[in-house]
């Protein structure tokens, strides 16, 4: 109604705990590199970066044709996943996101300079019905890729779990911003390829909760960079109509 709290308000809301739910988040390391899916559907194979369909005539940094040189591969993980899930691949599409890293793709020391490139499949993949974009994710644990190919699953090079007590949010975001300077200094990836100078990214967790694909995820120091300055927008007003802004602040 309008009227300030009195003191025994003031005191029933201070005294109110909310009853929320703790989540316990698993995850990988956060490769630096570039985003790319590739997809299956009605007998098709295609490559999506992040805005657009990659094709042999309009690639970036190889993806497309990385895909096609490795098609069986792909096409084989495509039926295992099928059988797997019981996907009907006539009326879905199954969409296996990755990270696209190595050779000259990323900037700067990450976890995979000085590697070939090579395609980092995430933990989950997606299925898509492709007659009302209706998507369910499932997990990617358990697929059989061949070695030496430049294929793998990010859960090759490690797991982390990471537990989310949302009446203390705090002690995880501590907790995470420790597990990302962990791997910066050690990651996994760099030690798979034997380069110990290389600097890890961060990490990325992923938590189901009612149905809903959470995610965490955070950098180390070297790769957050500085943070971001908002920009001090340019005024396009007239002295006049500064001065009556000003006017009406006042």
């Amino acid at each position: 109604l309008g009227e300030p709290p009195t003191e025994a308000q003031k005191e029933l809301l201070q005294s109110y705990k909310p009853n929320m739910p703790t989540l316990t988040f698993t995850g990988t390391e956060k490769l630096h590199g570039e985003n790319m899916a590739v997809c299956y559907s009605k007998g098709e194979i295609w490559v999506q970066g992040r805005k657009q369909i990659r094709t042999l005539l309009g690639d970036q940094n190889g993806m497309a044709l990385f895909v096609e040189t490795t098609k069986d591969i792909w096409l084989d993980l495509f039926s295992q996943i099928s059988n797997m899930y019981k996907v009907d691949t006539d009326l879905f599409t199954i969409v296996l996101d990755c990270e696209w890293a190595g050779g000259n793709i990323q900037k700067g020391n990450a976890a995979c300079s000085g590697t070939d490139k090579g395609a980092y499949i995430f933990d989950h993949l997606r299925v898509v019905n492709n007659d009302t974009d209706e998507t369910h994710f499932k997990s990617t644990h358990g697929l059989n890729i061949p070695e030496g190919k430049s294929i793998y699953l990010m859960s090759y090079f490690g797991s982390y779990e990471l537990v989310l007590d949302l009446n203390n949010p705090l002690k995880c975001e501590e907790d995470l911003k420790a597990l990302a300077l962990q791997i910066e200094v050690n990651s996994p990836i760099a030690k798979y390829f034997d380069k110990p100078n290389n600097v890890g990214e961060g990490v990325y967790l992923t938590c189901f909760k009612d149905g809903t694909l959470l995610r965490l995820k955070t950098k180390g120091t070297k790769h957050g960079g500085k943070p971001k300055q908002p920009r001090t927008p340019k005024s396009t007003a007239t002295p006049e109509e500064v001065k009556h802004l000003e006017s009406i602040a006042d």
